[in-house]
């Protein structure tokens, strides 16, 4: 009996220790180190919410908001990321306690959320929701926006608006003027007072709204206005901002210069391989304010294969990875069109005359073609696509529940009709009769439409597209290396893939020493030289004695680095990461250019070509970008 209650007590003890020993391990496992939280967060990604973590201290606030912190920035996407609108919760009233979860764990109170995040979204509705903390003798504002399963508010992605006072993108606007509203409606209700601190984050649309919100607010603050009434003070180095992904909402005016100090506290933090980011385009004069991060890429890290080896594994971490499948921006190719020898219409293949070509290089030539031939101008868009666009997002989400974003939509569409023999029939129109292909098109789209279950207003639909095809075909019949590419259903997987939060997120935590202990360290200005040759000529690219690019024959070879080089719209072209120094021998003193590109500061240089004359041909240097 005795040694009964001996093990009794033993196993009292026991369980007892184990649960003290698991809530030890709980407390260590929130805290990553002094003062920093580990916290849980759910984001909505596809058809459910996923679960990930992110780390976060009050220490991301005491430096001045013009530091760029990579800490901060992952956290800050985390945040964005938790204020997408939750899909778990059908009932739109609280689509928010995603955010409002996160925000609970990190500190903060009394949060509130608009009445557009109460409700099911409409065309140019905006979802934004605020807490707050004591700091030290400040209060902190977190500022979420929602960045994701926003339904209907597509139709304000696409409203470019006609050119007025201030040049916005209207919709990205109009969005900044919920914010805006949001944050004086809480200041009052809050009865602030004080010094505040404003954090702030947005991915995609949130991203562009965020990043407007802020150029404004940085504009009042230079120009003493209290735009958040006289009992709170908000100084420029106390609004920390960061866009993620973001559009492009400002119109580009030199007196103002989005890129001056003026913003030098917003941070846009861009993946160049992200078609979001290009629109609305540089070609209608639309940028971004404040300063670029753009991630690393083969354009501007000479050694991006073993960044992309940390930036894998951390994509692979991801619980939502699954439904993404694999990273596959890499496996993107330019593409040639040729006649099938099983006796079939047509072939695609890559093109063989172009290696490491980087979906970035497409996209910007691709969007910019499209806005400058295609569209023409802000006004003609604006008069003869922008109604049709915001009807076609209107049909699509006015059915109650329905998550699909542009992505979904666009690659369903892109499928119905690049996947069917049909598609045939417009390569054939392509090569032999190009003024059939609208009318040809037309029955193919209406079917794609009816298979897809969008049976509504289909004369409308139809009609958009169809236009928007003229326009790009009026474009890029003038431009055919542009063209067969977007024939592959795989590049255009590729180009969607490139916009997922999740590899973002796998970007900014590569960087970041709370998620790894071999942090990846690139530029992150995305600088990069751009030599051009005429076609015929031999180039080579060394690095002392490793060869980095060569092109013989207008054929590239293989070499050890991932160079985007090859014959491109009729001249050889090889782009090399600007931070490195070169050795470049050419066959020809004839037609040699290098251009210093630096796209975070929408400016470039042609720089000067000192050409020695060798046995091998003629040499010059390229030195390392400051």
């Amino acid at each position: 009996m005795k040694k009964q209650k001996r093990t009794a007590s033993f196993r009292l003890k026991a369980s007892g220790l184990i649960a003290l020993l698991l809530a030890v391990s709980l407390l260590l496992s929130s805290c990553a180190r002094d003062g920093v939280t580990r916290a849980r967060f759910r984001y909505q990604s596809g058809t459910q919410d996923e679960e990930s973590f992110m780390y976060y201290t009050d220490d991301f606030f005491l430096h001045p908001s013009t530091e760029y912190d990579p800490s901060l920035a992952t956290a800050s996407l985390s945040f964005a990321m938790a204020s997408f609108a939750s899909i778990d919760d059908y009932s739109y009233a609280h689509r928010y306690v995603n955010g409002e979860e996160l925000l609970k764990k990190l500190g903060f109170k009394d949060i509130a959320a608009n009445d557009f995040f109460h409700e099911k979204p409409g065309t140019d509705s905006f979802g934004v929701m605020i807490g707050k903390k004591t700091l030290g003798d400040a209060t902190l504002l977190a500022v979420g926006l929602r960045g994701a399963n926003y339904e209907s508010e597509w139709a304000s992605n696409f409203t470019i608006g006609a050119e007025t006072e201030g040049n916005y993108h209207q919709g990205f606007y109009e969005a900044s003027e919920i914010v805006l509203a949001a944050l004086k409606d809480y200041v009052k209700d809050q009865a602030l007072s004080g010094k505040l601190k404003i954090w702030i984050s947005g991915y995609s649309r949130a991203g562009a709204a965020c990043n407007i919100t802020c150029g404004r607010i940085d504009e009042y603050i230079r120009d003493g206005e209290a735009f958040l009434g006289d009992e709170v003070q908000l100084a420029k180095e106390d609004l920390y901002a960061y866009c993620f992904e973001a559009p492009q909402g400002v119109y580009f005016d030199e007196e103002r210069y989005p890129k001056s100090e003026t913003f030098d506290n917003i941070f846009c933090i861009i993946n160049p391989n992200d078609p979001v980011p290009k629109t609305a385009m540089q070609a209608l004069s639309f940028t971004r304010f404040g300063r670029e991060i753009l991630l690393p890429t083969t354009l501007s890290d000479l050694n991006f294969e073993q960044s992309l080896n940390e930036i894998r594994d951390q994509y692979r971490q991801l619980r939502s990875f699954g439904d993404w499948g694999t990273y596959r921006i890499s496996e993107f190719s330019v593409m040639s069109l040729g006649i099938k020898k099983d006796g079939r219409l047509f072939s695609l293949t890559p093109n063989e005359h172009v290696r490491n070509w980087t979906v970035a290089q497409y996209l910007d030539e691709l969007l910019n073609t499209w806005a400058e031939i295609g569209i023409g101008s802000r006004e003609n868009y604006t008069e003869n696509y922008q109604d049709g666009l915001r009807d076609i997002f209107h049909l699509v989400y006015l059915r109650k529940n329905t998550s699909a974003s542009l992505k979904d939509i666009g690659l369903q569409f892109a499928r119905e009709v690049l996947v069917t023999d049909e598609v045939s029939v417009l390569a054939d129109d392509l090569m032999h009769n190009q003024s059939r292909l609208i009318k040809d098109a037309e029955p193919i789209i209406h079917r794609a439409l009816i298979r897809m279950g969008m049976d509504t207003d289909l004369e409308s639909m139809e009609q958009t597209l169809l236009k928007l095809i003229d326009s790009f075909l009026d474009a890029l019949l003038l431009s055919p290396h542009l063209l067969f590419t977007l024939f592959s259903f795989d590049n255009l997987k590729i180009f969607s893939g490139a916009h997922y939060p999740e590899l973002c997120l796998a970007y900014m935590r590569s960087m970041d020493p709370y998620y790894t202990d071999s942090p990846v360290s690139a530029p992150l200005d995305g600088k990069y030289y751009q030599l051009t040759a005429p076609s015929g000529a031999a180039v080579s690219v060394r690095k002392g004695d490793q060869l980095v690019a060569a092109i013989h024959d207008d054929l590239p070879a293989e070499t050890a680095y991932q160079v985007p080089c090859g014959l491109w719209a009729g001249s050889l072209q090889i782009v090399l990461p600007a931070h490195e120094a070169y050795e470049v021998t050419v066959s020809t003193e004839k037609g040699i250019t290098l251009t210093l590109m630096d796209p975070g500061m929408l400016d470039s240089a042609e720089m000067p070509v000192d050409l020695t004359k060798t046995a091998e041909g003629y040499r010059f240097d390229i030195p390392a970008a400051e």
